[in-house]
């Protein structure tokens, strides 16, 4: 049986804070600047591409990188659907879009998109990664720590996988 002392045991809240604190944290807007959600219901059908997109009732900005990169990374699918390294990697940019923007709809176009990767590389860490990046911006701490496992029987010593085990 693993006995966990107190020392063990807060430092692996401090962990897990840190990395929530990373995978969580937006960057606060300008004063006088007023957000805007997309409805729930359109990001449920439109890409992933318009849900990172700015809101239109703004004038239209140019794309930050991370839009641009969603965009590259949502035609490299549209022409090759099992392209798993491009199912990651949007994943994870969109997963990189929900810390610029704090748009809590774009968790399921990049769980969609991680899920797709995992069936396409199911030996790929970095994938597993990626989700459980994803269940701690949504809080399923529990299910965080059982990917993080799972991370370490794949890739023994994967340091982001081991701060989330410990």
């Amino acid at each position: 049986m693993n006995v966990r002392t107190r020392p063990s045991i807060l430092l692996a809240l401090v962990l897990l804070a840190l990395l929530v604190a990373a995978c969580g944290g937006a960057p606060p807007l300008p004063s006088g600047e007023v957000t805007t959600s997309p409805s729930p219901v359109a990001s449920a059908t439109s890409s992933p591409v318009a849900a990172a997109s700015p809101s239109p009732s703004r004038a239209p900005l140019p794309l930050s990188p991370t839009q641009a990169l969603i965009e590259q990374l949502t035609a490299r699918i549209e022409a090759d659907g099992s392209d798993g390294a491009a199912h990651r990697d949007l994943g994870l940019a969109l997963l990189q879009r929900i810390r610029e923007t704090a748009d809590p709809s774009l968790y399921g176009p990049a769980f969609a998109a991680l899920e797709t990767a995992r069936k396409l590389l199911p030996e790929d860490p970095v994938v597993l990664l990626g989700i459980g990046g994803l269940q701690l911006g949504r809080h399923e701490f529990a299910e965080a720590l059982a990917t993080a496992e799972e991370t370490l029987t794949l890739a023994p010593g994967f340091a982001s996988a081991l701060a989330v085990q410990a």
